[in-house]
């Protein structure tokens, strides 16, 4: 546990295949909810799927995986005991993607972008077990 932390903490997995991407936005949620939010990272599905003893209270999802991307990716993480909600990010601007997401198990869809000026931390707010501050 991360110095600080307590039970309560929500812990957020990011799934994203870009390190350099997961790690920026785990520093987004730390420091929009400092001493509440602890992130961990994995760049594929099996990663996420062997995180451990570690359960996420929320899980942010990319949809270009290598190892199994598209909105199938949802049901992958349902299928293999993840039960927290599911946040997609993506770049993808399909018509239609947000609902499909949903459709398929999703808690909700943000587009890549709108994290920076403070939607990931809004979004995660809105979908997380605990609450955050």
């Amino acid at each position: 546990m991360v110095a600080g932390m307590t039970d309560a903490a929500l812990r957020v997995l990011i799934v994203d295949d870009d390190p350099a991407y997961g790690r920026l936005a785990g520093l987004l949620l730390e420091e929009a909810h400092p001493g509440v939010v602890q992130t961990r990272t994995a760049t594929t599905l099996a990663a996420a799927l062997a995180a451990g003893p570690w359960e996420p209270g929320c899980v942010l999802l990319d949809l270009s995986l290598p190892d199994g991307g598209g909105l199938d990716a949802v049901a992958r993480l349902r299928d293999g005991g993840v039960d927290a909600p599911v946040l997609v990010l993506s770049g993808r601007t399909d018509p239609g993607i947000a609902d499909e997401a949903v459709a398929r198990g999703a808690a909700g869809f943000l587009p890549k972008g709108r994290e920076l000026d403070g939607g990931l931390a809004a979004a995660v707010a809105a979908i997380a077990p605990c609450p955050v501050s």
